[in-house]
């Protein structure tokens, strides 16, 4: 609690010191409504994403090390490479005739932020997913389930808490993200590039 108090409130209580009041802050916070709402769309659909793709490559490579530790490297890549440079590439890639629903849109946008922070998804759901039973999907299968019914029934409720932690993560590091919000026009109807 210490730190949320410290981190969170106290930071709150000072600018609305500064500013005089809680009204301001209250009115600075209605004129970046739009901003907000945008950010938190971009954001959440980004770590839906992640996670869902974190799961899926995590289901992928299960019971192979190679392929975890290959996958492992080859999600650090989007983290290492500077996201103005990415943002360039997606321009690039994105902004030309019949694209313009994806590039102008929140796709462009939400495709950087996935593809950036995935390593995060992966390392949680991922992590969960190699240390899951084995003989859970075995028992699962013997009882006739397909692969996809091991999964609902099976997997995701015992995954439930660390899909939430993922997507908590993933939304959190997509809500500060500020280099390709800058590069791509889409980010800049987010809060960060309104601040």
């Amino acid at each position: 609690a210490t730190p949320v108090l410290l981190g969170g409130v106290l930071p709150v209580l000072i600018l609305a010191m500064e500013t005089g009041s809680f009204g301001v802050l209250a009115e600075q916070t209605r004129r970046a409504g739009d901003s907000i709402a945008a950010s938190a769309r971009i954001g959440a659909i980004a770590a839906i994403i992640i996670v869902l793709a974190a799961l899926a490559l995590g289901m992928l490579a299960r019971n192979r090390a190679k392929a975890e530790t290959t996958l492992g490297f080859a999600l650090l890549l989007p983290l290492a490479i500077p996201s103005l440079l990415i943002g360039v590439g997606l321009t690039r890639a994105w902004n030309r005739a019949g694209f313009d629903w994806f590039y102008l849109g929140d796709g462009v946008v939400v495709a950087a932020l996935a593809a950036r922070y995935l390593v995060f998804g992966w390392i949680l759901v991922g992590g969960a997913l190699s240390r899951l039973d084995d003989s859970l999907l075995e028992s699962a299968r013997l009882a006739g389930a397909s692969p996809l019914k091991s999964l609902r029934g099976v997997v995701l409720p015992i995954l439930l808490p660390t899909l939430l932690a993922g997507w908590c993560l993933a939304f959190g590091l997509t809500m500060r993200e500020l280099d390709s919000f800058f590069m791509l026009r889409a980010g800049q109807s987010t809060l960060p590039f309104h601040l």
